[in-house]
């Protein structure tokens, strides 16, 4: 039998502190959401069909920043594995001193 669909809160009022957190106990059809403010941290989607929803500021812009920073070439700051997967309303930025090609969302 399927699961009922949970949603799951990262940052201020959730229950995860950060998004690859709330993943390690998402299972499909779950949604992710997120809290307003900047989360520095490397994420991997390997679960199917899972939505990960940033908060809007009141201008309807972003207000979720995920970043992140290395020197290991050819990692992302998202890394997407799962099929059906959906993000929304998230800022994605990566840093490298690298010279390989290196990605916000892979």
């Amino acid at each position: 039998t399927a699961s009922t669909p949970r949603t799951l809160v990262v940052g201020d009022g959730g229950a995860y502190a950060s998004v690859g957190a709330a993943l390690a106990d998402a299972r499909a059809g779950d949604e992710v959401r997120v809290r307003p403010g900047a989360y520095d941290e490397r994420v991997i989607v390997d679960v199917d069909d899972v939505r990960i929803i940033g908060d809007a500021s009141e201008s309807g812009a972003p207000a979720v920043k995920i970043s992140h920073v290395t020197m290991t070439p050819y990692e992302s700051a998202i890394e997407v594995r799962g099929r059906g997967v959906v993000i929304r309303n998230v800022d994605v930025s990566h840093r490298s001193k690298s010279v390989a090609d290196n990605y916000g969302v892979f």
